[in-house]
This record gives C-alpha cells, sequence and structure tokens, in this order.
C-alpha cells in the first residue's frame, strides 16, 4: 500500500496600481488577477493618458507570493512639459526675430508675455492668452498684435512772425 500525495503550486492575487501627480485613479487598477506562486510578472497596460508621461515603476518585475498585499505593481505618471511661443506682430506681420520660446508644465495656464511694442506703434490684441498649456506645441502660441499708432498734429500759419489764430 502506498499513498501518493502530490503538491502543486497554488495561484495568489495580484494587482497594477495606477498613479498621476501621486493620486491613484481606482478606475484604472487591473485586478485582482490569479498568478501562479513563484511566477514574475514583467509588463503591465501602459494607462498614460494626455499631458501625462511615465515617472516610475514600483515591483516590476513582481514575484508573486502568498501574500497578496505584496503582490502590487505601482505605475506613477507625473505631468510632461510643452514647448510654447509668444509671436509677435506689426501691422499684421510677424517679426521672427522677437519671437520667445518657453516650455510649461502641462495645464499650466500662461497670462503674461513681454511687451515688445516699438515707437510708433501701439497694441492691437491678442491671440491665446491666458494660454492652457496643451500637449500639442502647435497650439502653444500666444500672438501679439501692434498696430502703428496714430497721433494728433497741428498746423500754425504766421505772417511776418505772427501767428494767424484765426487759421
Amino acid at each position: 500500500n502506498v499513498i501518493r500525495v502530490y503538491y502543486v503550486k497554488d495561484s495568489f492575487d495580484y494587482t497594477v496600481e495606477y498613479y498621476y501627480d501621486g493620486v491613484k485613479d481606482d478606475s484604472k487598477t487591473e485586478g485582482p488577477t490569479k498568478a501562479e506562486f513563484a511566477s514574475q510578472i514583467t509588463s503591465y497596460t501602459d494607462k498614460k493618458i494626455d499631458g501625462y508621461k511615465l515617472d516610475k515603476t514600483e515591483n516590476l518585475p513582481l514575484t508573486i507570493t502568498s501574500n497578496p498585499d505584496n503582490n502590487v505593481i505601482r505605475i506613477y505618471y507625473v505631468k510632461d512639459s510643452f514647448g510654447y511661443t509668444v509671436e509677435y506682430y506689426y501691422d499684421g506681420k510677424i517679426d521672427t526675430s522677437k519671437t520667445d520660446s518657453f516650455s510649461a508644465t502641462f495645464g499650466d495656464v500662461i497670462r503674461t508675455y513681454a511687451d515688445k511694442n516699438i515707437d510708433g506703434y501701439k497694441l492691437d490684441t491678442t491671440q491665446n492668452l491666458p494660454l492652457t498649456i496643451t500637449s500639442n506645441p502647435d497650439n502653444n502660441v500666444i500672438r501679439i498684435y501692434y498696430v502703428k499708432d496714430t497721433f494728433a498734429y497741428s498746423v500754425e500759419y504766421y505772417y511776418d512772425g505772427v501767428l494767424d489764430p484765426t487759421r
């Protein structure tokens, strides 16, 4: 009489959690999912959202343990930086020598610009001010329009060195 006992590896739960600017988004959490004890999880589903970039991962690769609380992969995303420009126009023509280029974090609101008015011109209008930074640099453009200013003048008439007030 022989009694044979066979053992197989058990399976345990693991989860993948996603964080955006340090805040966990429960709606994106994957799992719990079962995996065999001591197996390795080496990948995850990328859940990057517009304007964010991968910052770091924790517990990747993950070796499955018997404690589901230790079987957690954490994926961290942070806001990315994007370029933006300020363009200056004089009588409708861009002066590219005055264009400024900057970088700002996704979602930042730009409310100011350097005043580059030149003598004889005045501010006419602005476009995209304030500017909310997007992931598309082509949309991150502030346009400043100047037009020639008008000035009052007068003509005086003198006769034999004396001002003629009637003219």
